[in-house]
């Protein structure tokens, strides 16, 4: 699984464990820098530069603290998982603060950092859903493609020929234009692009 670009920065261990629900809750600091970050990330895309800014805004707060300098693995991945959760599903700060301690305490037992991010759905009872892949049969750019080639054949070596299945084909391909398999679409556009132009100098007696 792709790493998600929200995680940059999380350290991904190499081995992979199986993975407990964590009791505890997360440290207090922690928590505070990881509010502060989601807070930076809304405005600034430099992951270094939000830690840098939730480093100092904690330190502010806590009436002088250090000079922000090297942010903690844990909190490094603390604050991409907490910030995932407030900023890009909206959810509330406890709701958040519950996904990105079950999420990073799956990543400092090995889990890759994708799948640490569904431990921490399940851990406030979400799921992450997936999008279904058409099969071949039912993806309208494959169907498009197929009817181009069909008309093309028919054009030219049947008897019997109806223009309707050209325009069908270019139907399909129009509709399968956002698809996952865009070449076929593509094909189909051309195909039966072709076909209907032939077709409509067959009918004329053009040719």
């Amino acid at each position: 699984m792709d790493q998600p670009a929200w995680l940059a920065g999380v350290q991904q261990p190499a081995a992979q464990q199986v993975f407990q629900q964590p009791v505890a809750q997360a440290p207090v600091d922690v928590k505070t820098h990881a509010y502060w970050f989601a807070w930076a990330h809304q405005h600034e895309a430099d992951v270094n530069r939000c830690h840098l800014a939730a480093h100092a805004a904690a330190a502010t707060l806590a009436r002088g603290g250090d000079s922000a300098t090297g942010v903690p693995a844990y909190t490094h991945s603390y604050s991409a998982f907490y910030a995932w959760g407030a900023n890009e599903l909206h959810l509330d700060p406890e709701r958040s603060h519950r996904l990105a301690h079950a999420a990073t305490h799956a990543t400092q037992r090995g889990v890759p950092a994708g799948h640490a991010a569904d431990v921490g759905l399940e851990a406030i009872g979400l799921k992450r859903t997936t999008k279904k892949t058409l099969s071949w049969s039912s993806d309208p750019a494959v169907r498009s493609a197929v009817i181009g080639a069909v008309c093309l054949f028919a054009l030219f070596f049947l008897p019997v020929y109806f223009i309707v299945l050209p325009i069908l084909g270019l139907l399909y391909a129009v509709r399968s234009l956002g698809t996952g398999r865009f070449y076929f679409a593509i094909a189909g556009l051309a195909l039966n692009g072709l076909a209907t132009f032939l077709s409509a100098l067959v009918f004329f007696n053009l040719i």
